[in-house]
């Protein structure tokens, strides 16, 4: 979701050589597509069942954007399950995928997008995510549909295209999935929806339904690109045990960053999407104690499902010395994870960096009463990471 290269620094604070140059902000709402109206009609309905029903008065023409969108997405989606998702059942997802792992605006977009220069590694493009039911082949729709887009995405400055790699948590939401995501529509139930986070809260069939959802998912990238799939979603981190059910060789590499930096962008991010994206109504819940508890619970989580890890499936890094030496970070992360071709992938890592090391990123202030909460809530990552003064 997030550009996490442009992301904030706090108390006037550089991290050196983030990825993307700054460009002029083209406010989503300049465009009339939003990520919702790539929703088929029952998941549309699914989502919405899930929010309560609970929209308000003000959002009626974008629901009824949506609504139409779905309609069309319903019938170009009975299409490629008719013509094209024949037998997808018993496609296999040979190599288990390599997820990255974060925290919203840790680093987890850089480090994909450096993973993917990468030749053998093939990736979630938007087009899929904003349109995961019938992306099989409607890849003509490209242009047309590319008018509906914003230059840029909502929360931060980096280019929005169709093939660019995206969060794979976008498709779940929009395939009607048990998601977290749907707080963005309904930030004053964002409590009710951080269950998905984790799924430790979720009910059984929920559960169940994340996962013949996702695996169908992969199956269908996987057939369209058999090269090994490279996930990033920072929804991810807490579902490392409930992804291993499904990929029992998965391998993981973790991005940490500052939380200093890491909180006070994270809001921003919020703040942006909802700006556009909202449906509901009432006081909005992704506020700084929501943003630091789920910081928590994720972590809670995470360092909980690592410890039951075998060697060779996890690496971590910190975002600090992956915007300064790349390339070498890269190489360790390859040899932890033992993963081959480092070699081959090196020429294009290198001219990736080459071309985006010499962003300057914006700086916050981070306000005191920001600042203690996440000293006193956030100790142990703070701890765990390096992060202490």
């Amino acid at each position: 979701m997030s550009n996490e290269a442009a992301a904030t620094t706090h108390s006037g604070r550089t991290d050196a050589g983030n990825v993307s140059r700054r460009k002029p902000v083209r406010h989503s709402s300049e465009a009339p597509g939003r990520v919702w109206h790539g929703m088929a009609f029952d998941a549309w309905v699914r989502q919405l069942s899930r929010a309560g029903w609970k929209l308000t008065p003000g959002t009626l023409p974008l629901s009824l954007s949506i609504t139409a969108a779905a309609a069309m997405n319903s019938l170009a989606h009975g299409i490629e399950e008719v013509f094209v998702n024949r037998g997808i059942d018993r496609v296999e997802v040979e190599r288990p995928p390599v997820f990255v792992l974060g925290h919203w605006r840790s680093g987890t977009t850089l480090l994909h997008e450096l993973l993917i220069r990468d030749p053998q590694f093939s990736y979630p493009t938007t087009y899929q995510c904003i349109l995961p039911s019938h992306f099989g082949h409607t890849g003509y729709l490209k242009p047309l549909l590319g008018l509906l887009l914003p230059s840029q995405r909502p929360m931060d400055e980096m280019a929005f295209g169709w093939e660019r790699p995206q969060e794979d948590e976008f498709a779940l939401c929009n395939l009607g999935l048990p998601s977290p995501y749907w707080w963005i529509a309904f930030p004053e139930q964002a409590d009710r929806f951080r269950r998905y986070l984790d799924f430790a809260d979720a009910t059984d069939q929920e559960r169940e339904a994340w996962k013949r959802g996702f695996l169908r998912l992969l199956r269908r990238m996987t057939r369209k690109d058999p090269r090994r799939l490279v996930l990033k979603s920072p929804t991810h981190t807490a579902r490392i045990r409930l992804l291993r059910e499904l990929f029992p060789g998965a391998k993981f590499v973790h991005v940490s960053r500052d939380p200093m930096s890491v909180v006070p962008s994270t809001l921003r991010m919020w703040r942006r999407m909802t700006e556009s994206h909202r449906l509901g109504q009432g006081s909005d819940g992704l506020n700084p104690e929501f943003v630091v508890e789920t910081f928590e619970r994720m972590y809670r989580r995470y360092e909980e499902d690592v410890a039951l890890l075998p060697p060779g499936t996890l690496s971590e890094i910190r975002f600090e010395e992956l915007t300064t030496r790349p390339v070498d970070v890269l190489e360790r992360v390859y040899d932890e994870l033992e993963l081959d071709g480092f070699e081959a992938a090196r020429p294009g890592l290198q001219a990736y960096w080459d071309r985006h090391r010499d962003h300057q990123p914006r700086h916050h202030q981070v306000p005191p009463e920001l600042t203690e909460l996440i000293t006193a809530r956030l100790v142990r990552y703070i701890e765990r990471y390096g992060y202490a003064a």
